[in-house]
C-alpha cells in the first residue's frame, strides 16, 4: 500500500483508540476498514476545488451504516479527523494532525488515486483493495496538473459562497425580494463585497 495511505490508516486507528475506545472492530464495517469516498465528485474535483482529497471513512456496521471516523487529507499537508459516537449520530471530536509528506508526494497520491479509483470506476472502496503500491510518472503528474484550469470557475464559486455579504433583514427574515444589488471592493478576505437591499422608487432601502 502507498506509504501515505498507511500513515492515514495509522492516524485513524490512533484517534479511534483515543476517542472511541469502547467501539470494537466487530461493530464496524469490514472490521474497521478505511474507505476512500470518491463517489460523489471524484478525486480531481476535491483536489482542485476543495484543496483536499475526497473523504476517507470508517463506518459503523448496522442498518444506518453511519460514519464513525471521517478523515480529510488536505493539500496543505494536514489531516482533519472527525469522530462520531452513538453509532454515528453524535459528533464527538475534531482533531487536526500533520502528515509526513512533501507537496510533490501529496500530488502524486492524488494522481494515483484518480488512476486506480476514478479511472477504473472503483467508487468508495476499501483502500486495502486498491492497487496503490505503484509509482506515478512525471507525465501522469503533468497531465493531472494541466486539468486544474477547468476547475477554476467552480473553485471561485465555492470561495465566493464561503464569504459574507451585506443583506437587508427584510430579505433574510421576511422573504422580501431583492430590489437592488451592488458589488463593491471587499473589506477583507472574508467579505464578498456584495450588497443586497430593497428598492422603493428610486431609493435604496436597507432595513
Amino acid at each position: 500500500m502507498n506509504r501515505i495511505l498507511k500513515e492515514l490508516r495509522a492516524v485513524v486507528d490512533r484517534q479511534r483508540n483515543q476517542w472511541l475506545p469502547a467501539v470494537t472492530d466487530k461493530e464496524l464495517e469490514k472490521g474497521g476498514a478505511l474507505f476512500y469516498m470518491n463517489g460523489q465528485n471524484g478525486t480531481e474535483f476535491d483536489w482542485y476545488v476543495n484543496d483536499r482529497l475526497p473523504s476517507f471513512m470508517v463506518f459503523y456496521d448496522d442498518k444506518d451504516n453511519l460514519g464513525a471516523v471521517k478523515l480529510h487529507l488536505n493539500r496543505s499537508g494536514t489531516a482533519d479527523v472527525f469522530l462520531y459516537s452513538e453509532q454515528g449520530k453524535q459528533f464527538l471530536k475534531q482533531v487536526t494532525v500533520p502528515v509526513e509528506a512533501a507537496e510533490q508526494e501529496l500530488m502524486e497520491l492524488a494522481v494515483l488515486l484518480r488512476r486506480e479509483a476514478d479511472d477504473k470506476r472503483l467508487w468508495d472502496a476499501d483502500i486495502e483493495t486498491m492497487n496503490t503500491d505503484v509509482d506515478v510518472s512525471s507525465d501522469a503528474v503533468a497531465e493531472f496538473q494541466s486539468r486544474q484550469e477547468s476547475y477554476t470557475a467552480m473553485r471561485n464559486r465555492r470561495m465566493l459562497l464561503s464569504q459574507s455579504a451585506c443583506v437587508s433583514k427584510k430579505i433574510l427574515e421576511e422573504g422580501w425580494k431583492v430590489g437592488y444589488m451592488e458589488r463593491n471592493e471587499p473589506y477583507n478576505d472574508q467579505d464578498s463585497g456584495w450588497f443586497f437591499c430593497l428598492r422603493n422608487g428610486g431609493r435604496r432601502l436597507f432595513g
